[in-house]
């Protein structure tokens, strides 16, 4: 899976701008939370209900969510990191690397 540009990509991306992106794509495609929550957890062997909780409560977040995990997500609604501001902005320079999301 690849989550960084060229080998250079920033490790966090902001929760809001991922939860944002689902949530647009969720209402685009007409999907419940419920049916993408089955899917990631098809893809990826986790359970629907761990899925779900997590996307619920990262709606309330403030935080960075790691790029592996928001890719994971993305895919299967046919996004990539690049969607993302905070990710596409960092990988084309345009955002200094000081300012990149990062874990507290």
């Amino acid at each position: 899976m690849a989550t960084r540009v060229g080998g250079v990509g920033p490790e966090w991306v902001w929760v809001n701008e991922v939860v944002r992106l689902i949530d647009r794509r969720l209402a685009a495609e007409d999907m419940s939370l419920s049916e993408f929550a089955r899917r990631v957890g098809e893809r990826h062997g986790l359970a629907a209900e761990t899925v779900e909780r997590r996307v619920r409560a990262a709606r309330t977040s403030e935080g960075v969510m790691n790029v592996h995990t928001a890719d994971r997500y993305l895919v299967l609604l046919d996004c990539h990191l690049r969607d993302l501001p905070c990710y596409r902005d960092a990988v084309d320079g345009v955002l200094p690397r000081e300012h990149w999301p990062r874990r507290a």
